[in-house]
């Protein structure tokens, strides 16, 4: 099995660094690096085509659709980073040509493998949290350089993580206010759900709290920590991309569908256009 990996960025280093690792460990083949500023070990991404199965897209969203499109034409399987696309429209045509030609089109998701959420489902699952009351979000970086939408960037993860372990999407949602410090208040259909999203706090936070009847339990994806008490540690980046190795061995997707992803898009494209 061959990858490539496409943007080498700050995020596509990271997630480059992990499919060498995987190199090394005999789990994958071969890895290349494609990234249009060099340095790389090509800067167009048609050299990749005849030497990959897949490709891990790190660029900038307003080019996943583009290269994704290009890929999957080409019948090269694709993990895009989150969002899918920008366009809903778009991540429809993605996944129509992906099942067009057989392939696995997968989102970064990545918390969907971090050992927190593995908890939390665990936890629904045995009925140690109970009915939930509520649900309550912070999602918080000091960016204040940074450029883009914070909705766009910071929501999609959270959203996920929270439909990954409850199986459900919010309804209605009101913003409260909107700039680089938002919160948002949701209505899920059993519960709802507050979220304070900020890349002014100093502090990196990515927390989810829930309030059930058995007791508030706060799942800390920083330290991997459940009510203050570290959990056993997972690489969940890695997981992710052995997971998007495995689907492909399948040829079927497995914890991290392209079906998930365009729910979980249109959810934050509402709140992006108020």
């Amino acid at each position: 099995m061959k990858i490539g990996v496409i943007g080498i960025g700050r995020w596509g280093s990271i997630v480059l660094n992990k499919y060498k690792n995987l190199e090394k460990a005999g789990s994958i083949d071969k890895v290349y690096s494609c990234d249009i500023r060099g340095g790389f070990d090509t800067d167009n991404i048609e050299d990749l085509l005849g030497m990959v199965d897949g490709v891990h897209i790190c660029v900038p969203t307003i080019h996943h659709y583009d290269i994704a499109k290009y890929f999957l034409t080409n019948k090269i399987n694709c993990l895009v980073e989150k969002p899918i696309t920008d366009d809903i429209q778009k991540a429809k045509e993605l996944i129509k040509i992906s099942e067009k030609n057989n392939l696995i089109l997968q989102a970064g998701y990545v918390l969907r493998f971090d050992n927190v959420t593995n908890k939390a489902k665990e936890m629904i699952g045995f009925n140690e949290i109970g009915n939930i009351n509520s649900i309550e979000i912070t999602w918080t970086d000091y960016r204040p350089d940074v450029i883009g939408n914070i909705i766009l960037e910071l929501m999609p993860h959270p959203i996920d993580a929270i439909y990954d372990i409850t199986g459900k999407l919010p309804k209605e949602y009101v913003i409260l206010n909107y700039d680089r410090l938002v919160s948002i208040q949701m209505e899920y259909l059993e519960f709802p759900v507050t979220a304070k999203l900020s890349w002014m706090t100093k502090r990196k936070n990515h927390l989810i709290t829930i309030d059930g009847e058995r007791g508030v339990f706060d799942f800390e994806y920083v330290g991997q920590k459940i009510n203050g008490k570290h959990i056993p540690q997972n690489d969940a980046i890695t997981d992710e991309a052995l997971n998007f190795i495995e689907s492909m061995k399948s040829g079927m997707s497995i914890n991290n569908t392209c079906e998930n992803a365009l729910e979980n898009l249109k959810v934050i494209k509402r709140m992006t256009q108020f």
